[in-house]
């Protein structure tokens, strides 16, 4: 049967399949979370997952958003986007890293949304492509504070820290990645580096957030900004 993908926000019933494909064992460069931490992000309703027509998930991705206060406003974060080996180069993870973000965007007052910044190891080149794509350029290099959890995996340099690159959203990118969303929840289908179409059912719990008003949303970020 060819493949077919559900794309939703996670519940509570898909935490352990998302901490096993990612996060028991995570990949050298990954920031590991804790089972508590992905419960966190499912309550949120900000992680987003893919599963396959079997069910099996197959990917995920989230955006962090920091609790605010009057005096401060701290920057949301991209977490970048997990695809199951086997099923990468189909276009899975950019479609989720979009949904998650446009998510974000639509979720928030535009008037005052968070700036939005992705974290990756000073040695990892794989999602740089990939956050140029979605959005995003280099800002600067940071140094990870010792002791901070889920970092402990990682390869440190030669002052004893992990060293990674910090990204920034950039504002005139958000009108696109909003009609880039809007073509694939009315497409219902993504397309892989080769061309290849793997058909989509996007899943949202709210009606608001259709192709029309993100189209709207878009127009209105543009128009903004002239």
């Amino acid at each position: 049967m060819p493949l077919s993908l559900t794309l939703r926000t996670a519940q509570d019933v898909d935490l352990q399949d998302v901490y096993a494909l990612v996060f028991e064992n995570p990949e050298k460069h990954i920031r590991k979370l804790a089972r508590e931490d992905i419960g966190t992000l499912i309550g949120e309703g900000v992680l987003w997952i893919a599963r396959d027509h079997e069910g099996r998930l197959v990917g995920c991705c989230y955006v962090k958003v920091p609790l605010t206060t009057e005096a401060e406003m701290p920057p949301a974060e991209y977490g970048g986007a997990f695809v199951r080996a086997e099923h990468r180069g189909l276009g899975i993870g950019e479609a989720l890293a979009r949904l998650a973000i446009a998510r974000f965007m639509w979720d928030n007052d535009p008037e005052s949304l968070p700036a939005l910044i992705a974290h990756v190891h000073a040695e990892n080149e794989k999602p740089r492509t990939v956050l140029a794509k979605l959005g995003f350029r280099l800002d600067k290099r940071i140094k990870v504070p010792e002791g901070l959890p889920g970092f402990e995996h990682m390869p440190k340099a030669s002052d004893g820290f992990v060293h990674g690159d910090e990204f920034a959203f950039e504002a005139k990118k958000i009108a696109g990645l909003l009609r880039d969303v809007a073509r694939v929840i009315a497409a219902k289908k993504i397309v892989g580096k080769n061309g290849g179409e793997t058909p989509v059912g996007v899943n949202l719990k709210t009606d608001d957030f259709t192709p029309e008003n993100l189209e709207k949303m878009a127009s209105a970020v543009e128009a903004k900004a002239k």
